[in-house]
């Protein structure tokens, strides 16, 4: 692959640019999720998870799964459609 033309070049630094600002915008979020949840640590994992982590919710409710099947909610508030305890 080589860069032959301006456009290109542009390109190139343009993409550089967006890739930087991308990471660092990724490291204030991790910061930030670990400062208002007080947890240890977190991170990004693309794509299906393998062994079926908690997921976190928009309103901080937590799924928990095991296997192929969700057994529990945790969160503010129960959708309707889960069966009460």
């Amino acid at each position: 692959m080589a860069i032959d033309n301006g456009e290109e070049i542009q390109t190139a630094v343009l993409l550089l640019v967006v890739g930087l600002i991308v990471s660092q915008l990724a490291v204030r979020v991790r910061r930030e999720l670990v400062g208002l949840l007080g947890l240890r640590g977190c991170r990004f994992q693309y794509g299906s998870l393998i062994g079926h982590f908690p997921r976190l919710e928009h309103d901080g409710g937590l799924w928990l799964r095991r296997g192929d099947r969700i057994t529990e909610y945790a969160g503010p508030k129960r959708p309707a459609w889960w069966p009460s305890p």
